[in-house]
């Protein structure tokens, strides 16, 4: 089984309330998976994951949060060969840059090496509201990852 890390950045609470209902998922579906805030992350610990599972909410005109933006920028130095990664966050639709910071994610991970293991889950408003699509992804993720190990 390969080493999974969720790492979020979260400002008003919303990804971080996203990000511990999909470790819980994940866990219920057996899967060991070390869950740690982006302050508390050093880049280079990432290759010490075989998967990445990010989640980044996007403000207004599509920016990054802010905590996460200082890792985004020690990524784009940084190979990701034989790494897979999921994205979630979340945005607001009334803005014309919907989770724009995934998008981002997504294109800087796989540019350099890493594989999606599953389109992003990007949630638009209150995370709360959304328990049935984050437990549906949270198991689609859990059983992608026990197929890539099989």
């Amino acid at each position: 089984m390969g080493k999974s890390i969720i790492i979020y950045g979260s400002t008003a609470g919303n990804t971080e309330f996203l990000a511990y209902t999909i470790l819980q998922h994940l866990r219920n579906a057996n899967r060991d998976v070390v869950i740690k805030n982006v302050i508390d992350v050093v880049p280079g610990e990432l290759h010490q994951y075989d998967e990445l599972i990010l989640g980044c909410s996007t403000w207004e005109n599509g920016s990054m949060q802010t905590d996460f933006g200082r890792l985004y920028k020690s990524m784009l130095f940084m190979s990701f060969d034989g790494k897979r990664f999921a994205l979630f966050g979340r945005g607001r639709r009334a803005y014309g840059h919907f989770c724009q910071a995934l998008d981002t994610l997504e294109n800087a991970l796989s540019e350099r090496g890493a594989q999606e293991i599953m389109p992003s889950l990007k949630i638009d408003g209150d995370a709360a509201q959304f328990e049935h699509e984050i437990r549906e992804w949270s198991h689609s993720v859990a059983d992608a990852l026990a197929e890539a190990h099989r």
